[in-house]
């Protein structure tokens, strides 16, 4: 039996007028038939993909917001919307379609699998998930660490397997691998010659790190910088 992957899609698109959202969700139905884990998040012009009341019968694109209703039925049980995002445009959770879920083998239902989540919540998801796809052209790509490297050597098969020109996120403790004066300094500083180094700034906040213990070359970023790290990007691979 294959092992079940958290795959995570990004939505930052509108739903028409190009075809990067249908063919994200294409590439979301094909990862549900293969029974992963499969969640989607949406966020800026994205969140206008689960609007109520789309109408597309003056224009050449297909509706496919039935599709959406039925993505339940495929095993998907996590759509989040980013709160942000929703408030800008001046919608809520009440501007938005429901999507159910059933567990016909226990009977378990959930009446809608859309759910908004905070800057906070929406940078925790990406990074519990194992492999996030955004929608565009192929990139580098990024790599999220969240081990001590005198832990585990997760950040070591990051940099061995990422290619030239892909990024490295350290969170989590993964940041300790960021700070200066340690056994990993040289491997950090090796991986900078052809990859990039960032560091989630809460997450060397929450540990006391201060930017001075940083390596010079790495890179902070914060929750805003996270998500567009992951929109740069074409995949998202996480070493847990």
């Amino acid at each position: 039996m294959s092992e079940i992957k958290k795959f995570m899609y990004l939505n930052r698109r509108p739903p028409y007028g190009t075809i990067y959202a249908w063919e994200s969700l294409e590439v979301v139905l094909i990862g549900a038939a293969f029974d992963q884990e499969v969640s989607l998040m949406f966020m800026d012009d994205g969140v206008y993909q689960l609007v109520k009341g789309s109408d597309t019968s003056e224009s050449d694109m297909k509706n496919f917001m039935p599709t959406y209703r039925t993505l339940g039925d495929y095993g998907c049980r996590h759509m989040f919307v980013d709160k942000a995002s929703l408030e800008a445009r001046g919608l809520t959770q009440d501007d938005l379609i429901e999507v159910a879920w059933e567990d016909f083998e226990t009977e378990e239902e959930v009446d809608n699998i859309v759910e908004i989540v905070d800057a906070d919540q929406v940078a925790k998801l990406m990074a519990e998930s194992e492999v996030v796809f955004s929608g565009g052209i192929p990139m580098a790509d990024l790599h999220t660490v969240n081990k001590s490297p005198f832990e585990k050597n997760s950040l070591e098969n990051a940099i061995n397997v990422a290619l030239a020109g892909s990024s490295i996120l350290l969170i989590e403790d993964g940041v300790y691998g960021a700070t200066k004066g340690t056994t990993a300094e040289a491997m950090v500083k090796g991986a900078m010659a052809d990859k990039k180094v960032y560091a989630l700034k809460s997450d060397l906040m929450a540990r006391a790190i201060k930017q001075d213990r940083v390596i010079d070359g790495v890179e902070i970023v914060d929750y805003a910088g996270f998500v567009d790290l992951v929109e740069a990007n074409d995949k998202v691979q996480a070493w847990l």
